[in-house]
């Protein structure tokens, strides 16, 4: 009989993925360019073969390194995995030839044997998984809301690694299989997690990338002007209070693109947008608990923009060291 329970993540990595792929090409959230689009598409359907190819192996049918196809998408995967994290986090960047190095692993298939061309193609795979992981605890700077970058971080790398050992040092191919086909659901779970409880996270990633890949969009443009014009902006206006303000929206209204207005809020005032906004968030927050003694938690959160008063309770308790309760309750007269 056979053991169903290797197949739920399998399956559920199978069906998210395209949904991804989906949300991704449709959503106005995330900056897209003809090499991100392409290595989204890419490596969703080299991770697809790789779980069809495990799933054969889990119900009896096939053993996947006998297929020239998994091989090759073994060979393919840890290269759309880099080039995912270069241009789907950084959509402007541009494409050099140079980047093509990152396949030469796709021909040792036809120079050494399939467990020794697997070898070496995880170990640089291991090496692009630490390389991302870097990128990721490197938004801590940006953001302090959650620890969620550290966890993902340190799964990814350790996973990473994990399929390299297992291939490398042990002779039971199907704990392997059982080991990278598992993997790869688990990065759709927490990549499905980020993007549903944590949007932040999305936004500062993208953020972090445009200031450490990209040349610099300000140009002629005169910044301390610019900066006036958006405190002026946002001290007169209050458009921090609107739930679903967004950096493009904000940026439009100084005219400026969203590039330039990320990188004039990290270069000068060292934050995020999302920090930026929430910032703003929680001073009026502040001022409101203590002068509204009558008002609500929930009705002020909602007020000053949150979208909830747990993200509100959360976001407070990071900026201030208390709770909104327990703040209104040191400063009331």
């Amino acid at each position: 009989m056979v053991d169903l329970w290797p197949f739920a993540l399998i399956g559920f990595s199978v069906v998210i993925g395209p949904v991804l792929v989906l949300a991704y090409l449709r959503s106005d959230l995330f900056p897209k360019s003809l090499y991100s689009v392409t290595s989204v598409i890419l490596l969703t359907l080299c991770l697809l073969l790789l779980q069809f190819h495990h799933t054969a192996f889990f119900a009896g049918v096939s053993t996947p390194t006998a297929e020239w196809s998994y091989i090759y998408a073994l060979m393919l995967a840890p290269a759309l995995f880099f080039f995912f994290g270069r241009f789907v986090i950084a959509p402007d960047s541009t494409f050099s030839p140079y980047l093509l190095v990152c396949l030469i692993p796709c021909v040792l298939p036809s120079l050494v044997s399939a467990k020794t061309a697997t070898n070496v193609v995880l170990f640089i795979g291991s090496g692009y998984a630490l390389w991302f992981a870097w990128i990721v605890l490197s938004i801590r700077a940006l953001r302090k809301q959650h620890a969620f970058e550290m966890g993902f971080a340190v799964v990814i790398t350790l996973m990473a690694a994990g399929i390299f050992i297992l291939s490398a040092f042990l002779q039971s191919d199907a704990l392997f299989y059982l080991f990278y086909s598992q993997s790869i659901g688990i990065a759709y779970i927490l990549v499905t997690f980020a993007l549903l409880a944590i949007p932040d996270f999305v936004n500062d990633l993208f953020e972090l990338a445009r200031s450490k890949y990209l040349h610099s969009t300000l140009g002629t443009i005169d910044e301390m002007q610019k900066l006036a014009e958006l405190d002026q902006f946002m001290q007169g206006r209050e458009p921090w209070r609107e739930e679903n303000l967004t950096l493009a929206g904000l940026a439009q209204e100084v005219e400026l693109s969203s590039h330039q207005l990320s990188e004039l809020l990290n270069h000068h005032k060292g934050v995020s947008f999302s920090n930026y906004i929430r910032g703003y968030r929680i001073e009026a927050a502040k001022t409101q608990l203590v002068a509204d003694p009558d008002t609500s938690v929930l009705a002020i959160s909602l007020d000053v923009g949150f979208r909830s008063q747990s993200t509100f309770y959360t976001a407070f308790k990071a900026a201030t060291g208390q709770s909104p309760g327990d703040y209104r309750k040191q400063h009331s007269i």
